[in-house]
């Protein structure tokens, strides 16, 4: 089959979501089209030029739109300075798949506005993938009720829609009959090796005082909670709070001052996907420090089998979508409770519970995920 994705997240950016994964198994057999949604711009062109190995490789990036990847995976990307307006990337596309001759691609959405867009790639079937509710973005706080019309005019076109937690699910089932809950899952194989392997540790994070809690991911005050970490910093001098993303690409009204005055918190910044084995290595407790709010309500978070993969103990705030699993982690509801939760980790584990971890994940795999959308194609989707 082929597939069109239009993501929400730039193919290259440091953490890889649903969208990069999904698209990276399904390319292995299937052809897809991958279209970015964000401007990369000069700062992110120029790391290229300083890490490529040659000015005239940066140089083929710098215009090149179109990149193929491998032999089935290409990606539709914006290299300047300034937005390619999305019109203009649908033009580009439909040039593109009648240049190669593809026909009756799906078409696999992952956000509202997209919706203006079903019908002009000659399209068999159309998903809508939704890992998130859009309304609760900060971006989207003055028009919310737009987006959340836009999302149910989607839904009501879309073949079929998948959601990745039970209040998606709850909420968007009303709108097509063809709404199936699936999970958010990990890269088990990647992220094993943490449990299977004495992986080496980074530099910056090799000489950091244990004992080391952890965090990987986008540092955003929508989501994360900011007082509850800096709470466990003031009340646990003696941990080294360590932080691996990128601060405020989401919410540009996140503020971190407070948390920067703190002895033992540590931002690494943001790291290749590759290496987030090697920094996870180091930690002694994996934790998911979010709010508890409209977007967590509705959030399934991916590091979650993550962490469990590499058979760390794990402490997360009561996200609803992490309740089935409450009895192989730390899971709770106060600053206080987090606190007294990673003291609990700290004092034993051992390895039957590492080995229950990591099973759970291994059951949760993005080709497991996979399998279960393409089941519901049916007939439609013609897999072969």
């Amino acid at each position: 089959m082929n597939i069109i994705c239009l993501s929400t997240q730039n193919w290259d950016d440091s953490f890889w979501t649903n969208k990069q994964h999904i698209m990276s198994q399904l390319s292995k057999d299937h052809r897809v089209i991958y279209v970015d949604r964000g401007v990369l711009g000069l700062r992110y062109f120029f790391y290229k030029r300083i890490t490529a190995s040659n000015t005239i490789f940066s140089l083929k990036f710098f215009f090149r739109l179109f990149e193929e990847r491998t032999k089935n995976l290409t990606i539709l990307t914006e290299k300047f300075n300034f937005p390619i307006p999305f019109a203009f990337k649908s033009w580009l596309v439909k040039r593109y798949i009648k240049k190669h001759k593809i026909k009756d691609p799906i078409l696999w959405i992952y956000q509202p506005e997209y919706e203006k867009y079903i019908g002009q790639f000659g399209e068999k079937l159309v998903v809508y993938d939704c890992v998130d509710e859009y309304s609760a973005f900060p971006s989207y706080k003055n028009k919310k009720d737009e987006i959340i019309e836009t999302e149910k005019r989607l839904m009501r076109k879309a073949d079929l829609v998948i959601t990745s937690s039970e209040h998606l699910y709850q909420v968007k089932k009303q709108f097509n009959p063809r709404t199936y809950l699936i999970h958010n899952v990990a890269d088990y194989d990647h992220f094993v090796r943490v449990f299977e392997k004495d992986l080496p540790l980074p530099k910056d994070i090799k000489n950091i005082p244990k004992p080391i809690i952890g965090f990987i991911g986008a540092i955003d005050s929508y989501k994360v909670n900011l007082d509850l970490l800096d709470n466990i910093a003031e009340n646990r001098p003696n941990y080294s709070i360590v932080l691996i993303g990128s601060i405020g690409k989401v919410d540009s009204s996140t503020r971190i001052s407070s948390l920067r005055k703190r002895k033992n918190v540590f931002f690494l910044g943001e790291k290749p996907y590759g290496l987030l084995p090697n920094y996870i290595n180091s930690f002694d407790v994996c934790m998911i420090p979010y709010n508890l709010n409209d977007y967590t309500e509705n959030c399934f978070p991916i590091k979650f089998f993550e962490f469990m993969a590499t058979g760390k103990p794990v402490i997360a705030t009561a996200l609803p979508a992490l309740a089935n699993y409450a009895e192989y982690i730390e899971y709770v509801k106060t600053n206080n409770d987090f606190v007294l939760g990673i003291d609990k980790l700290l004092k034993g584990d051992n390895e039957t519970q590492k080995m229950k971890r990591v099973e759970i994940a291994r059951n949760n795999s993005w080709q497991t995920r996979i399998d279960k959308i393409t089941e519901k194609f049916g007939s439609a989707a013609q897999l072969s």
